[in-house]
């Protein structure tokens, strides 16, 4: 029993006490900076993470982690190729930050219990899709090579 209590002091003091500490390919997550309790909500960090230039963020921690692990593997295991792949898509195309932010104002939602959809009735063939894991959402990647 006295090894239990230090033990989860360190845990605590190694998180810095925000309560998660996830951190995945050296990102911490930051769910004050970028909340994701809802798809609304992952959808505005997603839009302030490409505004901030934070795509090594984006990519650990707002992308659907199944598709980025899988991604990671498929350019031989190195997250900076899948955050640069990342990069050239998000901010260095200027059409992208303008559609997201649009999808943010004007866009129509379908929501279920672990997945949700936004689109704009003008140009529904460019969606973005977002899928829940546990109690956080994520943008969920359906781009096919």
């Amino acid at each position: 029993m006295h090894l239990v209590l230090p033990v989860i002091v360190v845990l605590l003091v190694a998180d810095g006490g925000s309560g998660s500490g996830e951190k995945r390919y050296g990102q911490a997550v930051d769910l004050k900076k970028y909340p994701q309790e809802t798809a609304k909500g992952a959808l505005e960090s997603f839009i302030k993470s490409v505004e901030n230039k934070d795509i090594d963020y984006f990519v650990a921690q707002l992308a659907d982690p199944e598709f980025v692990d899988q991604r990671v593997k498929d350019l031989g295991g190195r997250f900076e190729d899948v955050a640069k792949e990342a990069k050239q898509k998000l901010v260095d195309d200027p059409a992208t930050l303008k559609l997201l932010r649009r999808l943010a104002e004007d866009g129509e939602w379908k929501i279920d219990d672990e997945s949700a959809t936004v689109k704009l009735k003008d140009e529904p063939d460019k969606p973005v899709h977002f899928v829940k894991r546990k109690e956080r959402w994520y943008v969920k990647n359906r781009y096919v090579r």
